[in-house]
């Protein structure tokens, strides 16, 4: 987790940095062979030092499921949560700091930067730590009951969904810098599944459901987001926000990327006319323009043929001639 939160927060990593070189100074001046000498003499030492508890005579045979109990007992599950939180609220306050509050950057970060870092990495953090609650609070004898548990599992979810929504505010305020494109469209989408996938978690949990149930559940938000994006007219829906964010037409932010807008295809029609109607250079007007001219003729030939007819086609294509 400390790893991909310093992937994700250059402010992290600077003071991952930092403490790094002061421990690399620190040590410059400790003999590497006589600190492993002591270590072993420690270890031995203690060996021989520690003795059987009455507890651990009276202690019966572990139940538990697997191999390793020890790294899935209730005790040591709490000591995880506890230390899991603590490092989510350290970034989640860098966050809010950051991002919400207007809180000024460290010298020579920017806040695409920040942002432009941020997205994947607390999404694969966000995938993590569902993982280890589905590895650690499964359904049987052996689940964690205790009351600290449940409460500190359902924190750290929710710490999770927040920084979620963190990283969809980082890519929000990198579009906002750059532009939309497709995959940034789809990493919001998938962000918000994870969101979804995390508080089906928490009730999973609650309500003692099977992972079958989750999966399932999981399943069927992701299908029904599929279809309905389906219905979606995703390349006007990038071309149309591009054509209104940039510089050209709001008269603020980046100039129109005119190759992807290209790529987007017969789409984008309704964003090429408003480009073309937009104050500008005569060059921006002429490229508009024989674009304009390509897809109409693209679409009427696609119309033309019943097998290429769509409605979304010709709807635009009617658009395009009322103009």
């Amino acid at each position: 987790f400390v790893g991909l939160f310093a992937l994700a927060n250059p402010v992290i990593e600077t003071w991952l940095g930092a403490a790094a070189d002061n421990v690399r100074h620190a040590l410059d001046g400790v003999d590497a062979l006589r600190l492993g000498f002591w270590l072993a003499i420690a270890v031995c030492a203690w060996a021989l030092l520690r003795t059987r508890t009455r507890h651990e005579e009276r202690t019966q045979p572990s139940r538990y499921p697997t191999p390793l109990p020890a790294l899935l007992s209730p005790a040591m599950i709490v000591r995880c949560l506890l230390v899991f939180n603590a490092l989510f609220l350290v970034q989640n306050a860098l966050d809010l700091r950051y991002l919400l509050l207007g809180a000024a950057l460290p010298d020579g970060m920017t806040y695409a930067g920040y942002a432009q870092r941020g997205a994947y990495p607390l999404v694969a953090t966000a995938l993590l730590a569902g993982g280890f609650v589905l590895v650690t609070f499964r359904v049987g004898p052996s689940a964690p009951t205790g009351p600290w548990a449940r409460r500190l599992v359902y924190l750290w979810l929710l710490q999770n969904v927040i920084l979620t929504v963190a990283a969809a505010t980082r890519l929000g305020l990198y579009v906002e810098a750059y532009t939309l494109t497709r995959l940034r469209l789809a990493a919001a989408i998938w962000m918000a599944l994870v969101a979804l996938g995390l508080v089906l978690i928490a009730i999973r949990i609650f309500r003692q459901r099977s992972n079958g149930w989750l999966v399932r559940a999981n399943a069927l938000a992701a299908l029904a987001v599929v279809y309905a994006c389906c219905f979606l007219n995703v390349p006007g829906f990038i071309a149309d926000y591009n054509v209104a964010h940039c510089r050209e037409v709001a008269g603020t932010g980046e100039p129109i990327d005119l190759e992807y807008l290209r790529a987007l295809g017969p789409s984008a029609l309704p964003a090429w006319q408003r480009l073309a109607a937009a104050p500008g250079a005569m060059e921006l007007h002429t490229a508009a323009d024989r674009r304009i001219g390509e897809l109409e003729r693209i679409l009427t030939g696609q119309t033309a043929d019943w097998r290429g007819w769509t409605l979304r086609r010709a709807r635009l294509l009617a658009a395009a001639a009322s103009k």
